[in-house]
């Protein structure tokens, strides 16, 4: 079985890189070094100049001015085009949650009819059993009235109470679709006021 042997940062370059989030390839273009010379330094097979040791070090002192887990209130000037995804992002959750109330509506109307088919075809279903069952087959037409039974059967099979209830789980799983949408977009009115000023075309 072969061994991997796996580098050391020795000399807190690898740590340091980390936390300004620079690759080696970055880290050596900022200190001015070939990328062979970092990868040497990071693993202590070679020392850095002296030079690029003061660079080092500044930086180290830098970082050391900036608490690793800063909080930023305000938005860098960089993030100008941020806004405009959170535009649509609003709008997608927009279409989501109406998409969502009308698929709503429609299960809650298939329900009802459901619901009623089924009531009608148990009705049904109670009478047909009974002619079946007090009846001389000679006496009436004994396939036709079985006939009606298979269909009433297939009536309950596609209405029933199963059915039903796969159809309120999936309005109770829109519903939480729905307010989640209601959620998201109240955090994006309330990170981007701006937007949400009168007369602005995102309200």
């Amino acid at each position: 079985m072969k061994t991997v042997k796996i580098k050391q940062d020795r000399t807190g370059l690898t740590a340091l890189r980390n936390e300004l989030g620079f690759s080696q390839e970055l880290l050596a273009l900022y200190l001015k070094v070939n990328l062979s010379t970092l990868k040497m330094a990071e693993v202590g097979h070679r020392p850095l100049p002296t030079d690029t040791l003061i660079k080092v070090a500044e930086l180290e002192i830098r970082l050391a001015a900036t608490p690793s887990q800063a909080i930023y209130e305000d938005a860098h000037p960089a993030e100008k085009t941020c806004p405009e995804i959170f535009k649509d992002h609003y709008m997608q959750l927009t279409v989501k949650q109406n998409k969502c109330a009308d698929e709503c509506l429609l299960h809650e109307s298939k329900i009802t009819s459901m619901a009623c088919n089924y009531l009608k075809a148990r009705k049904r279903l109670q009478t047909i059993e009974f002619l079946l069952q007090n009846n001389k087959p000679e006496e009436f037409d004994a396939a036709a009235w079985q006939k009606q039974k298979e269909t009433a059967i297939g009536i309950l099979n596609k209405c029933g109470l199963p059915t039903q209830a796969l159809l309120k789980s999936r309005i109770v799983m829109l519903h939480t679709v729905i307010e989640l949408c209601k959620k998201l977009k109240l955090q994006i009115r309330e990170a981007l006021p701006e937007f949400f000023t009168e007369g602005n075309d995102l309200i």
